[in-house]
């Protein structure tokens, strides 16, 4: 049976890394959105200008990171169902299916895309600015 320390500790935690998943997954659309605005405002005639290879990995990355996000709200509250009934072991099963229906690993697919995805965006923006630099010379 799961004691009333791991309750509270689990009603309180748990909450915390779901809206951090949701929160990583609005900042995942607004950078999403920024780089088209750059694009578009600070680069000017956004109809001719090819998009680099920074710019498209980081669009997939930030998609990337909301679907992970998504997946991880998902598998935390089946996670945290399996818990309370006192199965914490039944929720897996014994194929490789079990590691992608652990909350964790979608946590850490989230993580990673997101400041991949961030690191490139900068990249890529910088990337495009300079070359936009260096024609108007």
């Amino acid at each position: 049976m799961i004691s009333d320390a791991d309750l509270e500790f689990a009603e309180t935690v748990m909450p915390a890394f779901i809206e951090t998943a949701k929160m990583f997954s609005q900042l995942s659309v607004g950078a999403q959105v920024l780089s088209i605005g750059f694009q578009e405002k600070v680069l000017g005639n956004a109809r001719h200008r090819r998009v680099t290879l920074f710019l498209t990995i980081s669009w997939f990355l930030f998609l990337l990171a909301i679907g992970s996000g998504a997946m991880y709200q998902y598998t935390a509250v089946h996670f945290m169902n399996y818990y309370f009934q006192g199965q914490p072991d039944g929720y897996y099963p014994t194929s490789w299916i079990g590691f992608f229906l652990q909350p964790g690993v979608w946590y850490a697919v989230m993580m990673v895309a997101f400041f991949a995805g961030a690191f490139l965006l900068v990249i890529g923006c910088a990337q495009q600015l300079y070359a936009r630099t260096v024609k108007s010379a």
